[in-house]
């Protein structure tokens, strides 16, 4: 198993991306889905405070689902759906709205800490042309007897 680290480097400015995660944020798909914002943000903002160490589920759900102390993720999964519907959410917004967005959020599954990368790329390419579909080729049959069958 990987040590826990307690740094995260982000592509660009901090301060970029602090603004890139409001607007994010005020997207439809958040606002629509207060709850999946905060998991969100919670994991974007801890590591960008150094707190990696702190992102487990128990804290998750005390932090950003208001669980008790006593919070057991056996019998409580509330976390663990929460971040399957996230990663979803991301991942639809990124094939969509989101998909010439400068920098890309993920959360790998197995696991709560997010995966923050600039995607130049995406910004800067351009769709590829689509080809019509060809009609198929009829060729026709000749007019005769039928040939025997093999057996």
């Amino acid at each position: 198993m990987h040590e826990p680290r307690s740094q995260v480097s982000f592509p660009g400015s901090i301060e970029e991306f602090n603004e890139y995660v409001e607007q994010l944020l005020k997207t439809d798909r958040f606002r629509k889905s207060p709850s999946l914002g905060h998991l969100l943000e919670y994991l974007v903002r801890k590591p960008a405070e150094g707190k990696i160490d702190e992102i487990k589920e128990s804290t998750i759900a005390m932090d950003v689902f208001g669980r008790s102390h006593e919070f057991d993720g056996r019998l409580d999964n509330i976390v663990r759906v929460q971040a399957h519907r996230l990663r979803k959410t991301l991942e639809t917004y990124y094939e969509a709205e989101g998909a010439h967005d400068k920098f890309g959020i993920s959360i790998p599954k197995g696991g709560y800490i997010s995966t923050i990368h600039h995607r130049e790329e995406a910004v800067l390419a351009e769709p590829l042309p689509v080809e019509p579909a060809r009609p198929p080729v009829v060729v026709p049959l000749e007019s005769g007897p039928p040939a025997p069958l093999l057996h």
